[in-house]
This record gives C-alpha cells, structure tokens and sequence, in this order.
C-alpha cells in the first residue's frame, strides 16, 4: 500500500482548506454544464467523463493527503492511471446496487410528472389485488401503496450498502497499490474495523442533520407551511419555475453554510480509521 514515514502528529488546517478547496472548484466544474443551455447529451457526457477522469481520481488524491494530514504520515498517492482505474471500477461495481433504487426513482418520476394523476391509484390497486385478493378496493390500493413504501426501503438498503461495500479504497490506494488488490484490501480492512466504521458513519450522519433539517425547516417556513413547500418544489423541479427565488437562494446558502465546513471533519475521520487500521 506504499510506503508509510512519520512526521509531525500535528493536523496543518491550512493544508486542509487547500485539499478541500481543490475539490470544491473540482465538483463545481463538473456541475456547472447543469446551469448552461446546452442539450442534454452534451450534459450527461461532460459529467460521465468528468466524474471519471477528474472527480474520482482527486477523491483519492485529497483522501491520501488526508491521511498524511491526520496521521503525521508521507503517503505517495497512487498514479493517475490507478485512481481512475480504481474508481471506474468502484462505479461498475458499487453501482449495481444503486440500480433498485435508480428504477424507483424513475417511476415515481414518471407517475408525477409524466403518467396521468389517476393512474397510481388504479396501478396501486392491481398490485394490491395480487395479495389482498377478494379485497375492497380501498383496502387493494393500501396494500399496493405499503408493497411500493417496501420496495423503496429495500431498494434504498441497497444503495447503502452498495455505497459502503468499498467506502475506503480511496484512502487504501496510495504507492505502487493496484486496483483490484485494494478493492480486495478495502474488504478485509472494513470488516476488521466494523465498531469503528459503524461509529464513524453515524457521527458522520448526525454530523449532516443540521444541514438537512434546517435548510428544510427554513424553506418551510418561508412557504407558510409543508403543503405549500411542498407544491413549490414540485413545480420546481417539473416546470423550473421558482416561487419564491430569495427564499430558495437563501435556503441553498445555509445548507452550503451547514454542509461544507464539516466535509473535512467527515473525510478526515475515515483518514484517521485506516491510519489507525494499518498501525
């Protein structure tokens, strides 16, 4: 996994708001095509080869210097070629488990935006019929509704653990590792740090409520309630038309506010794992 030297144990913060600024200009340019009237194709190409041939390889690079940052350690980073290998590869694999959850979205994208307003109910009510069999209608309908409600949590299970399955290869892929080896590598190390991982990624996710909840709970309240925050996003994201264009700038602000100072908080405690991991 390449070579490990001791410095300082000291964290140089300056060092880090460079790494997390690099990575912040990066995911800007790869989201800047979605602001620009240009097709759609032309959009989805630019971010496809963007995430893979920049984004993903600058993850690994930022993910080793957050170890040399946490743990006073000289890691070199893998070569170009290998971080966008490895990444590429992390997306055909991991991503296999987010196409449950990718079909969901589709269709309830589809009985939103696309399908008549009548047809879930009646498609909710043939799925339910194949259960509740003999049942009123009402009763067919909730059942299709709760088999729908379960294949959303499953599907959203597997997207978790599809995300996990390799959460640390890009802090394991440093020196002269390869690929696959790391994949096989980042495996092992995950569940020989169980505890700690479960302990990470749940200060991790208590560490992203605020972002979430407040942004919310604000935008809410300026819509004078959930229905009509409700109804403002729809036409948002259906028809691009903005009710209340400072209320939804301000909210985009706090969340920005909330998210991206902890980023290196969030990064640095799996740096922090597997320098302890490879002690």
């Amino acid at each position: 996994m390449g070579s490990t030297v001791r410095k300082s144990a000291q964290t140089p913060w300056r060092d880090i708001c460079k790494i997390a600024l690099v990575q912040l200009l990066a995911r800007f340019l790869w989201i800047a095509p979605l602001f620009l009237p240009l097709p759609l194709i032309l959009r989805i190409f630019w971010m496809i080869l963007f995430g893979l041939f920049a984004i993903l390889p600058l993850r690994s690079l930022a993910a080793c210097q957050m170890r040399n940052t946490k743990g006073g350690l000289s890691l070199r980073p893998a070569s170009y070629v290998r971080r966008v290998a490895c990444g590429t590869l992390r997306v055909l694999l991991d991503g296999l488990w987010c196409l449950p959850l990718g079909g969901m979205l589709y269709l309830l994208y589809r009985y939103i935006f696309v399908l008549d307003a009548s047809r879930y109910a009646k498609d909710a009510i043939l799925l339910g019929s194949y259960l509740a069999v003999g049942a009123a209608e009402t009763t067919q309908q909730l059942v299709g509704l709760l088999l729908v409600a379960a294949a959303f949590l499953i599907s959203a299970a597997l997207f978790v653990y599809g995300g996990r399955r390799h959460m640390l290869a890009e802090y394991l892929l440093t020196g002269d590792a390869l690929p696959v080896p790391t994949l096989r590598a980042v495996r092992i190390a995950q569940k020989a740090c169980r505890q700690a991982m479960l302990k990470t990624m749940g200060l991790n996710l208590l560490s992203l409520l605020p972002a979430i909840l407040l942004p919310l709970a604000f935008y809410c309240w300026r819509c004078g309630g959930v229905q009509n925050m409700l109804m403002s996003l729809f036409l948002l994201i259906s028809s691009r038309l903005v009710m209340d264009p400072v209320s939804l700038w301000i909210t985009a602000g706090l969340f920005l506010c909330l998210y991206l100072p902890l980023i290196p908080y969030r990064k640095g405690r799996y740096a922090a794992l597997v320098n302890e991991y490879e002690r």
